[in-house]
């Protein structure tokens, strides 16, 4: 399925923590429609629901194509934009790892060109933008690795959910601990909450949100959504940043015969 894609921040007084993000893009990329769930339904049910449609979604998306968009932001304290980084790329799903096309480089709203350009991909490959090891809830492989609770019942965008929460069962450096939101009607996976377990003394606060659309009859990662804020201290502070990373995605095009997904609403 989806390589991972790792959306990490520029190194930063020697510091770079990193949340494995498009890794968890692909195997989240769970149809709309399957067999619903009932109200009551416990949470083992819900779980199996979830990891049947992860399945049938890894076969439909193969070959699949998508544009993904990333942008990160660094400001101080004061909220003045210090530095900006973004590229576009075009991204084909196989079975041997993704193929990924860099459409476009900029730093600081310039578009970058020879030497220039083939450094800042180097720099972005460097810091993590393609990874595929990840120990992420909601892979086959990794779900025994992690424990999940049904929390209760709220709405998010506009849909009744039930509130997943998931925390790692031991304290692996790319595990995660947040909440899921699952549509009550469809069972399908429409948001995610969370954070690493791990993180640098200097990074005070993180938050990673993935937000899902339909497209295509599909419930397809829309957007991702990263805050950190960053203080390196020695006895008084030093620098004070935060930043803002995210990546979106758009513009998918499935292979013949995976157009739409089977009773998508």
């Amino acid at each position: 399925m989806l390589a991972g894609v790792l959306v990490d921040l520029p190194m930063m007084a020697g510091v770079a923590p990193s949340v494995c993000v498009a890794a968890l893009l692909c195997r989240l990329l769970l149809p709309a429609g399957g067999p619903a769930a009932s109200g009551q339904a416990a949470p083992e049910e819900i779980l199996d629901a979830l990891f049947r449609r992860l399945e049938q979604r890894d076969r439909h998306c193969r070959g699949a194509v998508y544009q993904a968009d990333y942008r990160y932001q660094e400001r101080n304290r004061g909220g003045e934009l210090l530095r900006e980084e973004s590229c576009r790329r075009r991204i084909r799903l196989r079975d041997e790892g993704p193929e990924i096309e860099f459409l476009s480089v900029k730093v600081n709203q310039e578009e970058l060109a020879g030497s220039d350009r083939e450094g800042q991909i180097a720099k972005l490959l460097r810091r993590g933008l393609v990874q595929d090891a990840a120990r992420m809830p909601f892979f086959p492989g990794t779900r025994d690795a992690y424990e999940y609770e049904l929390a209760g019942e709220d709405t998010h965008a506009g849909r009744e959910v039930w509130v997943v929460r998931f925390a790692p069962r031991s304290e692996e450096a790319q595990a995660v601990v947040g909440r899921a939101f699952v549509d009550k009607e469809s069972c399908d996976l429409i948001g995610l909450e969370f954070s690493p377990v791990h993180l640098p003394r200097s990074c005070v606060g993180a938050l990673m949100r993935l937000h899902f659309a339909t497209q295509q009859g599909w419930m397809l990662p829309d957007r991702l959504e990263m805050d950190l804020d960053i203080r390196v201290k020695w006895l008084v502070t030093l620098a004070h940043r935060r930043l803002r990373i995210e990546d979106r995605y758009s513009d998918y095009r499935f292979a013949a015969g995976h157009a739409r997904s089977p009773g998508g609403r």
